[in-house]
């Protein structure tokens, strides 16, 4: 166990912990249960209508995305400790947050997952999160936000829960893909990509490669009864500083959309939607400098639109900018953030062959 300041200014601590299941638990735990992204917030009854517990709910079901319709981060449950005990202790993510200010059945639960060393530092004054792994099954995370007193936990609140969602959307992220690779790999159409491109990408089962892919320009395809899939792969030679820009990625799927995408109705074709600003930010991208972009698709001139997920990658070692696309049409299926999940676990698979080799 290990302390670190989390606000200087206010001599608050958290400590990050990694603790071995309850030693009183049964050697063979149940599986974890729960959708992708569920949470069960198990919350203490003398904080359920304070300001405090009102801000973790906000972090929790915060806007995913610039869906038309708000979508949150996580599908959330808020449970008393009774209803948890006899229902959901199997979940796979569970979250508590308290203060260890007084005795309480909630408070014994939270001691129980801190351990005797934790509430000591917790006593000394702060703030502290926790992780605990397969308390009451496999593949169990239970996340413990605890602190010393009210002020404690109202000042170190909100960046703490940011470390906490953060890392339960890394864990899901990381089952999104196993579930997208349950059913293989297409792995003739990933060799070929790898010959012709020289970029590595996973493309999942049942995927096909559309005809009107041409050497720096792949396209794969899914179409199931309720949605049709599309990943664009697309590489070209640096030339220019503007070519590693946010601007230049709306510029390429856009051109690309115009060339390839369109409908049966004469003069219509894929766009990024220009009444939402789209999500842009830079990131490593398996080592590589990528501007993400998350955003809406419509079709110019028809009525079909839907998600995208874009990476702009710069790849110095071979002096090329790469374009990963993907984008979704689903019109019967409300909820569109696990499709964008999904999608983007196949553009995060990218590579260059020979790297790390």
């Amino acid at each position: 166990m290990f302390a670190q300041r989390l606000l200087p200014a206010v001599l608050l601590a958290t400590a990050f912990l990694l603790l071995p299941s309850c030693g009183d638990m049964p050697s063979t735990l149940p599986s974890a249960i729960g959708g992708v992204d569920e949470v069960i917030f198990v919350e203490d009854p003398r904080f359920s209508n304070d300001s405090l517990y009102g801000r973790v709910d906000e972090r929790l079901r915060a806007q995913y995305g610039n869906f038309i319709h708000n979508e949150p981060t996580f599908d959330v449950l808020n449970l008393d400790l009774e209803a948890f005990s006899k229902t959901l202790t199997n979940h796979r993510n569970i979250l508590l947050v308290g203060i260890l200010d007084r005795e309480s059945d909630y408070n014994d639960q939270i001691k129980r997952m801190i351990g005797q060393s934790g509430q000591e530092q917790v006593r000394g004054g702060g703030l502290f999160t926790v992780q605990r792994k397969n308390v009451w099954a496999a593949g169990q995370t239970v996340h413990v936000l605890v602190a010393s007193d009210y002020d404690a936990l109202d000042k170190g609140l909100d960046k703490a829960m940011n470390d906490i969602t953060a890392n339960i959307q890394k864990a899901e992220f990381a089952k999104i893909r196993r579930n997208m690779y349950a059913s293989g790999q297409e792995e003739a159409l990933s060799r070929e990509l790898a010959e012709e491109q020289n970029i590595v990408l996973k493309i999942p089962a049942y995927y096909k490669k559309h005809p009107s892919s041409n050497g720096a320009f792949m396209w794969y395809r899914r179409s199931t009864v309720d949605l049709t899939a599309s990943i664009m792969v697309y590489s070209h030679p640096y030339t220019r500083e503007l070519e590693s820009s946010p601007a230049y990625a709306i510029f390429v799927r856009d051109s690309l959309g115009r060339q390839y995408e369109r409908s049966q109705i004469e003069g219509a074709y894929m766009t990024t939607e220009k009444l939402v600003r789209p999500l842009q930010d830079t990131v490593d991208l398996n080592g590589h400098f990528a501007i993400r972009t998350q955003s809406l698709w419509r079709l110019e001139h028809d009525f079909m639109g839907g998600p995208f997920i874009n990476y702009l990658v710069y790849d110095k070692a071979n002096n090329r900018i790469i374009h990963l696309d993907a984008y979704v049409y689903a019109p019967d299926i409300t909820q569109k953030r696990r499709l964008v999940r999904e999608l983007e676990a196949v553009l995060t698979t990218f590579g260059v062959p020979g790297e790390g080799s």
